[in-house]
């Protein structure tokens, strides 16, 4: 029990040295667990996710992953001296009882202003919004052998809130606002960006006794350390612009989230209702969150 209140320990630690470090430069972070490696390298057009593992010598990456602004995933497994590997380790099977945190996630998002105005709240339409999430590191701690327990770890959420009806959001005196677009430009694109840490604390059950069917639900903790606000419009004569607009955008600096989820294996399903305010109270519109969708586990 010492030996892993010590892991727990040293995770935690990680993920706050990580997040100091995501304060003082926010478009790269770098994360160590269990001999390997983690990049994550934020810009205005894309996320990508690099995993290293150490042969004792150095580091080699044995995964990559890219998150476009395009709204598109791509994942690579690279291949080592040994075949294919793996960011981490598979579940084992044969365990008494095997979490489900670890893995990917792409949902879609509704906002919502205290149960109201579904996807039109807060003067913000939201058009094709989605989230993305990412979880490395993922820790269970049984409660009844086989059948349930208490799972938790350090994860990484992108959110991206884009808005209809041509408007953009504006920082007007440390207050922000949705407005249209300036005259003449009509946007095909207008993305508000959250990056940020989170923690869950979810109650996991294994019905039928072994780690192939799983509910879980609970508690996330979000810690957004980067946003960033982009647009993307066509002059008169063609031109493709796009243009991040800023960063400082109100955004909420904590989030609590509930979520819901159940799954097969390694494919599961997933609802998170964000009670939070998106942005700050009296700096923004008053809206929540709500998202869903598809998870991948490792």
């Amino acid at each position: 029990m010492k030996t892993r209140i010590q892991i727990l320990t040293a995770i935690l630690l990680t993920a706050t040295l990580a997040v100091n470090a995501q304060t003082q430069a926010v478009k790269d972070t770098t994360l160590f667990f269990n001999q390997k490696q983690i990049l994550v390298t934020d810009s205005s057009d894309q996320v990508k996710v690099q995993v290293f593992k150490t042969d004792t010598t150095e580091y080699k990456k044995i995964y990559e992953g890219i998150f476009t602004d395009g709204n598109s995933f791509e994942k690579y497994s690279v291949e080592t001296q040994f075949g294919f590997d793996f960011p981490f380790n598979k579940r084992k099977r044969t365990s008494k009882f095997a979490g489900h945190f670890t893995g990917f996630g792409l949902g879609t998002l509704i906002t919502t202003e205290n149960f109201i105005n579904f996807n039109d709240a807060g003067g913000i339409k939201a058009d094709l919004s989605n989230e993305f999430t990412f979880s490395p590191i993922g820790y269970t701690v049984p409660i009844i052998n086989g059948y349930a327990g208490i799972t938790t770890g350090i994860g990484m959420t992108w959110r991206n809130l884009h808005l209809g009806n041509n408007t953009h959001l504006v920082n007007n005196n440390g207050i922000t606002t949705p407005e249209p677009a300036p005259e003449g430009i009509t946007y095909y694109s207008s993305r508000l960006r959250a990056f940020g840490f989170n923690m869950p604390l979810y109650l996991e059950i294994h019905p039928l006794g072994k780690s192939d069917f799983y509910i879980m639900g609970g508690a996330l903790l979000g810690i957004n350390t980067f946003t960033s606000y982009k647009v993307k419009y066509k002059t008169d004569d063609d031109t493709k612009i796009k243009k991040v607009e800023g960063k400082d955008y109100n955004v909420n600096p904590f989030s609590l989230s509930y979520l819901v989820e159940m799954g097969w294996d390694d494919l599961g399903v997933y609802a998170k209702y964000t009670p939070t305010p998106l942005f700050k109270n009296d700096k923004g519109p008053d809206i929540q969150v709500f998202s869903a969708g598809l998870s991948l586990k490792f």
